[in-house]
């Protein structure tokens, strides 16, 4: 038995800790990683990323050798099947002097193998092969496409045609992205979930040109439905869909608003940016590029990172150099002292136009029961809808909810089902 001393000293520890702020926000940190990996499982995407054959190992292998291998599945829409995948790292990533080589790189998948190493002035530079052997790894397939810029809308009709026959019903998402664009894909599945596959959306950075459409560059995501809507009413369709051979973006656009599917604004609820057409060098130089394109201005109050959500999902315009570098600072940086949890229900965007009834209904509790901040409303001009502005991350809400049931249930009770 413990001495009265030692049990009080047990109470005092256990109440400072029950109270604590930084306890809640690791208990909320543990509940995100949780999340985060049953999301993996319950929010597949096979990203699909047009390369041309000459590109398969100047850009297309370090796209699979950074963001690439946190899809689901990665394929790459080619005019030419590839098993193997050669690469040439830069001379300052390896070097004789240091124990950082690239074949032990945390980065670099399993299934690389040197194959050459090239001396050059004081450094030593690898060459990798990536040997698939294992069909379910990332590889470039030959959709029967035309080649080049001009026929990238040929391209994409034939992509999303063979993704159709073959992996309709093993993915949820399917999420198209050039090779020089950087796709977080934790925080892409962290915005899907509150989403249907089998409702008709499609999410990515939106123009107002040519009818409204999502923009390439900066990718875009069709659902399971949408998918099947393209190529069964859309594809063959020439009065909704023709067979143009530029703007594969905007044709795209056209086809998928001819059957019926809504463009979902991807903003957070603080109306920051998730999907971006340009590099983050641009956008935090010049918030309003393409502005007279956008159909949503990008955020700008004073503060030169507001223009881009926290829970950001792509940027374009990236060099090879640029994908390393957002993976090292993404997943291998750690800020001492400063790990921000997020709420682990994703709150809906602002403009609620395209959002699908289904997804409303799945909020309207919250729509129903809980009060925004203050701070929140102003952030919104007066708009202050809970269903947009809810922060979880204050527990106060969960008392609210509840009492708030205690009640509705009480009432029931009394004035229905004694009735």
């Amino acid at each position: 038995m413990l001495p009265l001393v030692e049990v009080e000293e047990l109470h005092r520890v256990k109440a400072e800790t029950g109270s604590s702020q930084d306890l809640a926000a690791a208990i909320q940190l543990l509940k995100e990683q949780r999340e985060a990996r049953a999301l993996y499982a319950e929010v597949r995407v096979l990203c699909w990323v047009p390369v041309a054959p000459a590109d398969h190992n100047k850009t297309a292998v370090h796209v699979r050798a950074t963001w690439g291998r946190r899809c689901n599945k990665l394929l790459f829409i080619s005019t030419k099947d590839v098993t193997r995948w050669d690469i040439g790292f830069p001379a300052n990533w390896i070097s004789k002097r240091c124990s950082c080589g690239v074949p032990n790189a945390p980065m670099m998948p399993a299934f690389a193998t040197v194959i050459e190493k090239i001396q050059f002035g004081g450094w030593l530079i690898s060459k990798l092969a990536f040997l698939d052997t294992d069909p379910s790894r990332a590889r470039a397939v030959n959709v029967g496409s035309e080649e080049g810029f001009k026929a990238l809308w040929n391209k994409t009709r034939s992509a999303l045609q063979y993704l159709y026959l073959h992996f309709l019903s093993d993915y949820e998402w399917f999420l198209k992205a050039d090779d020089n664009t950087y796709v977080v894909l934790e925080n892409l599945r962290y915005m899907l979930r509150a989403y249907d596959t089998n409702d008709p959306v499609y999410f990515g950075h939106h123009y107002r040109s040519k009818g409204g459409y999502n923009s390439g560059g900066a990718g875009y995501v069709l659902g399971r439905e949408t998918l099947r809507r393209f190529v069964e009413k859309a594809l063959h369709n020439e009065a909704i869909c023709g067979s143009r051979r530029f703007g594969e973006d905007f044709q795209l656009g056209r086809c998928l608003r001819g059957v019926g599917v809504a463009i979902v604004d991807t903003r957070d609820h603080r109306q920051e940016g998730r999907f971006f057409q340009q590099h983050v060098r641009e956008i935090l130089r010049n918030p309003d590029i393409h502005s007279h394109i956008v159909y949503y201005p990008v955020k700008k109050d004073g503060k030169p990172d507001s223009c881009c959500s926290d829970t950001v999902i792509s940027f374009h315009q990236m060099s090879v150099a640029d994908l390393y570098m957002l993976d090292y600072l993404i997943y291998k940086v750690r800020v001492f002292g400063h790990i921000p949890p997020l709420p682990l229900k994703v709150p809906l965007p602002p403009d609620l136009t395209g959002v699908p009834n289904k997804t409303l209904q799945k909020y309207l509790l919250f729509e129903v029961m809980v009060r925004p901040r203050r701070r929140d409303c102003n952030a919104y001009n007066g708009h202050s809808s809970p269903l947009r502005l809810l922060d979880f991350r204050d527990e106060r809400y969960a008392e609210t909810i509840w009492l708030t049931l205690v009640v509705i249930g009480h009432f029931y009770y009394r004035h229905v089902a004694t009735e």
